[in-house]
């Protein structure tokens, strides 16, 4: 869930910015394996030195790589979410949302598969796993308002069923990148569910 350009070193970035970015990169190419000092400051242009010097260690490095995934997936989340309150009758702009999202997000599917690495090693990690779990709850949050705002009576419930779809998508298409897949029909059919109690398409 993040866009590519804000994961990206810039010319004009701190070394440590460069570093981290570069980290990320990594992860996104060659997983999470491929993180060792070494390979990031040959991949960031700077000296092994400076690496050891903002990050004493390989988990120093990824956690820094995943706080700024989720920082720009934050930024990403925010940039498309519907500016204007949403009412009664309104789910399809939460249909627009979702699927301008994996849109977005599917451009450079190699970062999806970051984030998905990201996360399975946040999870063994605790102070990593109480950033994820903070940063899911602000989203789920996020959708269960919008849920809320267009009727849904669940809306928490109905906004882990968003996730869950999302994650499912997700994983489908990296599976089967070439597999054509009725995004837009499958979000709308578990919106409508949610907001009118019924599967068929509105």
């Amino acid at each position: 869930m993040a866009r590519a350009d804000r994961l990206l070193p810039m010319d004009d970035a701190t070394i440590r910015d460069r570093i981290v970015a570069s980290t990320l990169l990594l992860i996104a190419d060659e997983g999470l394996d491929a993180v060792r000092h070494r390979r990031v400051a040959e991949h960031a242009g700077v000296s092994l030195g400076s690496t050891s010097y903002h990050f004493a260690s390989r988990d120093d490095l990824i956690e820094a790589a995943f706080v700024l995934y989720l920082d720009s997936a934050t930024a990403l989340l925010d940039e498309l979410t519907p500016t204007t309150p949403l009412e009664h009758g309104d789910q399809e702009l939460i249909v627009d949302f979702i699927v301008r999202l994996l849109e977005e997000e599917f451009r450079h599917p190699r970062f999806v598969l970051a984030e998905y690495e990201l996360l399975l090693y946040a999870a063994r990690h605790e102070s990593l796993a109480v950033r994820s779990r903070r940063w899911e709850a602000a989203q789920r949050r996020s959708l269960a308002a919008m849920l809320e705002a267009v009727g849904a009576q669940r809306a928490d419930d109905g906004a882990r069923t968003l996730i869950a779809l999302i994650r499912g998508i997700e994983l489908e298409r990296l599976a089967s990148p070439k597999r054509r897949v009725d995004v837009r029909g499958r979000v709308r059919d578990v919106v409508s569910g949610l907001v009118t109690g019924s599967g068929r398409r509105s």
